[in-house]
This record gives structure tokens, sequence and C-alpha cells, in this order.
């Protein structure tokens, strides 16, 4: 079983013996036993006589609370389990093998010694020592971390889970050597006591009829200590606004790329089966191979392709066309037809064995349940064509989607420059640690001496400290050609104000002042969001970037860009770890071109794209006069007509209270 990274909230662990189901078995039914005991362990006994052996499976739905800092503690904790189970299983005479990851856990066994060794397993989990494996554990995991770590297939699946979940978020996590060598024996043990509660716990037990129960269930089960689960404290995880690449840089061929997103989706949703006949469908009708993962948290569908780079562009978007074709025009009878027809079969025959019963049980517990009571024909039956449709539309996203190369640098970056703009593409080595897209900066240069280039370059740095206040006005044009004055007026030190209005009447109404902000639509006033107040904060600043430590603002020279045939330096801003804007000043003018600025909406992140044109001068300053921003294909231009340096501004509307 590959390693299924998107599954860290419900971990599934299965033992036993995965057999065959016997001829003739499909038409089985499946019996389900299922009772809560008083520490809140759910139980759940299978059995049907399409079984020919018994398996059994063990699901946490875990809540981490992101207490735990040491990156890679769960996939730690993983490897010591399995040392241990294998030390505890040495010299029995047990058929036992292994595939364990810190998400699932596969066990295959003899059948005949089942209620034997799966006793002995499961008193590994609850009364075993895995910490006290964690030095020898580590110390070959480390010995090993090139070969399987780097393996190309390997850095796609972890850098796909890095593109959808970020860093940041523990689905994400980029574990490397630095972070084994500072989890501790005390770090396994405290994640097992935090998160193996039976109060979050399934265990499940699929046999044929009257085979035993392992002795554990009655004698350790019943007695394991109920304590309190700690609330989730994991954001949902962002959809990108648009399509966004990831480029890991290995020498491998060939190229190793995927395409994924985040889907708003929990297994338990009514649209979820719809969902997984659309998948089916847009596998059959292109040469994706998808993998669809509903979870609770974060669902996410992603397909992988290993080839040439042409082939794997034209692959991509065969499938976004293909998602594209599917919203638009429902399925006609006889495609439907043939999807019911086949998810019936799949199904079907994974309820005729034990470990497949087991599966749909803790992952599609509708689907199991149709299928336990013989009405899974009739529920597929009631899927139509409109649904599938309606799924298209409300969950799949062709244009905002990440995109995955692991290969050689030259290849990825070819592929990549005709297709996704740059500012969308991020590089990563093959630990998943981020690489910068630029070329080097002068050596010596720092952020500060670009800065006060720019501001002498517009006006000078001694005037523009001793400037209090500026006026300008012109007007936006936005989408469909509506054209909207526009005015701000600045106190700097005092506060900012910016309105839009429509022949005369103000509309939108933002205000600032240290350390709070007010906006107003149509009149109604609201407290500004801290995101709103750091956006429009600057404006109390003749020289905000300067003032970028008063603000809160990290800043770093990360190098230098070509564009247009001159040479920009570039620099960007960063608000407790995340990155704010990137900014880019002409390296001869020392103007400010380009402004790149990430903003979290509704629905993820927002990258916003603003050029600075037509520099002009008034009393003695510089200012653009035609600023256009970008984003998700939509524009935005501000025409600049007066600018009024030293105007008076009234300096009682920044006291509104």
């Amino acid at each position: 079983m590959a390693p299924d990274f998107f599954r860290p909230l419900r971990t599934v662990i299965f033992f036993g013996w995965m057999a065959t189901s016997a001829a003739g078995g499909l038409s089985q039914e499946v019996s389900v036993d299922e009772q809560t005991l008083a520490n809140g362990l759910r139980m759940v006994h299978l059995e049907s006589d399409a079984f020919e052996g018994a398996a059994l499976a063990m699901q946490w739905t875990f809540k981490p609370g992101l207490e735990l800092d040491k990156t890679g503690t769960r996939e730690a904790w993983a490897q010591c389990l399995d040392a241990q189970w294998k030390a505890d299983t040495v010299g029995t005479g047990w058929d036992l093998t292994w595939q364990i990851t810190p998400f699932g856990f596969l066990a295959h066994g003899n059948a005949e010694d089942w209620a034997d060794w799966s006793t002995a397993l499961l008193q590994g989990i609850f009364e075993g020592t895995p910490a006290s494996q964690w030095e020898s554990v580590r110390t070959q995991w480390i010995s090993d971390w090139d070969t399987i770590e780097h393996e190309p297939n390997r850095l796609r699946q972890r850098a796909t889970a890095h593109a959808i979940f970020s860093s940041r978020h523990i689905y994400g996590e980029a574990t490397t050597t630095e972070s084994l060598q500072a989890i501790s024996a005390e770090d396994i043990a405290s994640f097992r006591k935090a998160y193996w509660l039976p109060s979050n716990c399934t265990l499940a037990i699929a046999a044929p009829p009257n085979t035993p129960r392992p002795a554990l269930m009655t004698e350790v089960l019943t007695n394991w200590e109920k304590r309190e689960v700690q609330k989730a404290a994991l954001p949902v995880p962002s959809r990108p606004r648009q399509l966004s690449a990831a480029i890991v840089l290995n020498e491998s061929e060939p190229l190793f790329g995927s395409a994924a997103f985040s889907i708003r989706l929990k297994p338990t949703h009514p649209d979820a089966l719809a969902t997984r006949l659309l998948v089916r469908h847009l596998e059959s009708t292109t040469n994706a191979n998808l993998l669809l993962h509903l979870d609770p948290l974060a669902s996410s569908l992603v397909s992988n392709w290993n080839g040439g780079t042409k082939d794997f562009k034209t692959n991509v978007e065969e499938l976004r066309q293909a998602m594209r074709d599917a919203s638009r025009e429902a399925l006609t009878d006889s495609v439907l037809n043939a999807l019911r027809s086949a998810a019936e079969t799949d199904y079907t025959h994974a309820m005729a064995r034990p470990d497949g019963a087991l599966g749909l049980l803790m992952t599609e517990p509708s689907v199991f349940a149709a299928a336990a009571k013989g009405d899974l024909h009739n529920v597929l039956g009631a899927i139509r064509a409109n649904d599938v449709q309606r799924v298209g539309i409300n969950y799949l996203r062709p244009d905002q989607m990440h995109v995955i190369l692991v290969g050689p640098a030259e290849d990825a970056a070819s592929l990549m420059s005709d297709w996704i703009d740059s500012e969308s593409m991020a590089f990563f080595d093959q630990n998943l640690q981020p690489l910068s897209a630029y070329g080097p900066a002068p050596a010596g240069m720092t952020p500060s001496e670009v800065f006060a280039a720019h501001y002498e370059a517009i006006g000078g740095v001694a005037a523009l400290e001793g400037l209090k206040s500026c006026r300008q006005m012109g007007t936006m044009t936005a989408g469909g050609g509506m054209v909207m004055d526009v005015e701000s007026e600045s106190s700097f030190g005092v506060g900012h104000r910016t309105t839009i209005s429509v022949e005369g009447q103000i509309m939108m109404e933002q205000l600032v002042r240290p350390n709070e902000g007010i906006s107003k639509q149509m009149g109604k006033r609201r407290a500004m969001t801290e995101a709103e107040y750091q956006r429009y904060e600057e404006g109390m600043y003749a020289m905000p970037l300067l003032a970028a430590e008063l603000r809160g603002l990290e800043v770093e020279l990360v190098g230098s860009s070509n564009a247009s045939g001159s040479t920009q330096y570039v620099i960007e801003t960063y608000r407790q770890g995340d990155l704010v804007a990137s900014y880019f000043f002409d390296s001869e003018s020392h103007l400010l071109v380009r402004r790149v600025e990430v903003r979290t909406g509704p629905t993820g992140p927002v990258t916003i794209k603003t050029s600075y044109e037509d520099y002009r001068a008034f009393e003695g300053f510089s200012f653009p006069t035609r600023i256009v921003q970008r984003s998700n294909n939509q524009n935005m231009e501000f025409s600049i007509e007066t600018v009024q340096p030293g105007a008076r501004v009234d300096k009682k509307q920044f006291e509104w209270e």
C-alpha cells in the first residue's frame, strides 16, 4: 500500500489476514453488530460467509492542537511503533509482514493464529514502549534518508501535500534530518498519550461467523482510560486562486508531475458518492489516474504522471478541459449507467473481503451502510445526471489547481514559463526547503539602501521627512468599464482616508489612525479587521517602506529579476513569518515598478499584482499616474490626475469617537 499522505486526521490501522473472497461470495450479506463502551470506544463487529479470513481495523480521528512543534513527531512515532511490533513478534513463528506509514498501518498474518497475534499487536499499542526504540530508529532513518526520502515518487508525494496544505499545516509538514534530530523520546511518548484515546476511536473486526475475538478485547479495552479529546486547531486549507506551481529540483528522469487541489467536501456529505462517480468519469475520458481523498478537515483530488514535459502539460490540460466539460453538460444516461454499474461491482467485491468491508466502513460510511443492507443498487440508482454535473460545478476548480513537478531544473522551468506566471511558481530543494526564484543582488546591498534610493528618486528622503500631508485624486476603472472617482488624504503620522464615489456620492470609505481603523459602505460603519488595517496603515507614512519595522514587518532583499530588458531588485516583507508582499525596484531609475501582494479572502489566499507606471512630477515629487491591479483575472486601473503634496487636510476626520 503506497503511503497516503492525505489521511493524517483519520488514521486507519488494518491488521489481519487479507484473504481473497470465495467464489460466489459476492451475494453474501454482511451482518453488523455495533456498540459503544463506557469509555467512548466505538466497537463494530462484521460477519459474512464470504470472508475467508479475518481483519481488524482501528481508526482515530486525530484533532491535533499544533502544540507539537517538533516536525516529524507523528512519523517518528509510527516508525518506533513498527520497530516495537517487529521486536515483540521475533521467534513466535507468526507469519507477519508490515507496511506502516505515519497515517495508516497495514498488517498481514497467518489466519490460523489470528486471535493470538492480533492480541499481541494490540498489546503493543496499549502497553508497549515504542519511544525506547527511538535512538536506533533515528540512526537508521537518517542513514537511509537520501535513498528513501529523495526517491522521485516519494518527493512528489511530499511536495503535493506541502503544496496543498503548506509547511505550517500538520498535513504538509516538511520533515528533514535536522527536525528528526530535534525529536526526543519524550516527544514520542507525549504524542501517544495525547492522541490515542478510546473516546476518539473506532475498533472494528471483520471475520467469518463464529470467529473468536482477541482476548484483549475484554481484558484491556473496557479499562482503557477515557480522556478529553482536544479540539482541532487546524485551519481549513485554502484553495489556490489561480494555477500555482511547486517545482522540486531533482536530476532524475523522467519528470514526475502531479496536479492537485483541495475540495470542500466531507466523507459524510450527501454529494460524496456523486463526486466519486464524477471522478470515475474523468478517469475514463482522460489519461489521468485520480486519487480522491475525502477527509473531515481537508479533502483533495490528485492526479499523478510520469513522463516528458510535453506529455505532462498535455495531460494536465486534458484533465482541466474534462472538468470544464463535466460542469457544462450533464452525462448521458448510457454513460451514467456504466459508471453506476462499475461502482456497484467494485463496492460489492470490496464488501466480500474483510479488509475491503472495513475500508468502506471507515472511509465511505454511507456506501458501507447501503451495501450492508443490500441497498447499494438503489442508492447508486438514485444519483442523477444533474447531481453529477452539480458536484462538478460546486467542487471542481480546473483554474485553481496546484501543479507539482519533480525533475531537472531546466526542464521544469521551461515547461512552466509559458503556462504559469512567475509569481505563482515556488522552487524547493529535495528537502522541500524553499529556494529563491531570483538571481543574486549586488554584494553588500541592503533593503534600506534600496528603499532610500527609491525615495531619493521620487523627491528626496529629507523632503519626504518634512512632508506633513498629501492629497491624491483621480479615477478607478473596474470590470465592465465602470468609472469611479477616487480620493485619498493623508496626514502623516495622524491618519489616512480613501474614498470611492460614483457621480458625487461616496460609496466606500476607509479611515485609519494609529492602531485602529473603520470602514464605511453606503454610510454603514464597521470596525476594520486587522488585515484591513494593516493594508491601509501605510497611508499614514510619507515613506512607508522605511517605516517597515514600526509597522511590524520583517524585510529581506531576496535577489534580482530580469523583466522587459531591465534588472529589478526584489524585496520581500513578512509579518510573523508569513509573506506579505514582494516589491520590484528598477535598478537604474530606482522607481518601484511592481508589487505582488498576498491577501486572505473568504475562500483562500488572493494574489494581487500591481504595476506602477507613468511617473510624473507634482510640486517637486514624483508619483505614478497609472496604477494597474490584477487579481483572479480581474483588472482595476487607477488614473491619478492630481497630487497635492502638503495639502491642507482636516484632521478631525480621524476623530470618529
